[in-house]
């Protein structure tokens, strides 16, 4: 489907090994089978430290054309609680780093904490100095930010919101930016774990095609990975089989 984009959280789970990834594929194959069937993925240990220069060149090389990295900020830039520039150079230091990717990167998610609740003026301060020339996507942890003006706020700020499930914190399905963006966290009350479902599936695949008549670009990510079954990676391939199957509608 023209202008959608499905993948998983991350790749390098050793708990796929025999399932998703072939038992006697060598590590060093794994990125290159998971680009043979999806055209993105999403990179979450950027939110835990930001890796150098040659890791992200190495990602830029490894990618075939058209394959594209979503990439999550550091937790230093979206966990701080004050106003001021505390996170302003990291901020300046991951835009340096995912520049090297090229063609080949995504959007920028900024996960909020859960005890960050909805505050309008951290808001605009925050989408504020967020740097030109990126596609940038805000993920909330909290329910108290999902109110018309936060939609409003990030519209103006040409910011994307991401829709997502986690139990506690589900997202309404706004689409604020030029982007699409949805994360699935799992289907029941254990994060990260769990299929989705055929059922659920096609409830999802219905939300996609209405996102893709609301954004040009829609990025789907499966963040069930936590389970030796390949959940993430099952559940993403049989979501792309169903919108193959409905034809673009």
């Amino acid at each position: 489907m023209d202008g959608v984009r499905i993948g998983t959280s991350g790749w390098s789970y050793a708990e796929w090994r025999g399932t998703f990834f072939p038992a006697r594929l060598r590590r060093g194959d794994w990125f290159a089978h998971y680009a043979a069937c999806f055209d993105t993925v999403e990179l979450n240990s950027t939110f835990y430290g930001i890796p150098g220069e040659q890791t992200f060149r190495t990602w830029a090389s490894l990618a075939p054309a058209g394959f594209v990295y979503a990439v999550k900020a550091h937790q230093d830039i979206t966990h701080q609680t004050g106003k001021g520039d505390d996170a302003a150079e990291t901020l300046d230091l991951l835009a340096a780093r995912v520049c090297l990717l090229g063609e080949h990167l995504g959007p920028i998610l900024y996960q909020f904490p859960p005890w960050l609740t909805r505050d309008l003026d951290y808001l605009r301060h925050f989408t504020g100095r967020l740097p030109e020339g990126f596609r940038h996507v805000v993920e909330f942890r909290n329910r108290s930010w999902y109110e018309d003006s936060t939609a409003r706020l990030l519209t103006d700020a040409g910011v994307g919101f991401c829709i997502h499930d986690l139990e506690g914190s589900a997202s309404p399905e706004w689409v604020t930016g030029r982007v699409a963006y949805l994360r699935l966290h799992g289907p029941g009350p254990v994060k990260y774990k769990g299929r989705y479902g055929i059922a659920r599936l096609r409830e999802m695949a219905d939300l996609v095609h209405r996102l893709a008549g609301a954004a040009g670009e829609v990025y789907v990510y499966f963040n069930n990975t936590h389970t030796p079954d390949a959940d993430a990676a099952m559940d993403a391939l049989e979501l792309k089989q169903l919108l193959m199957a409905s034809g673009g509608r």
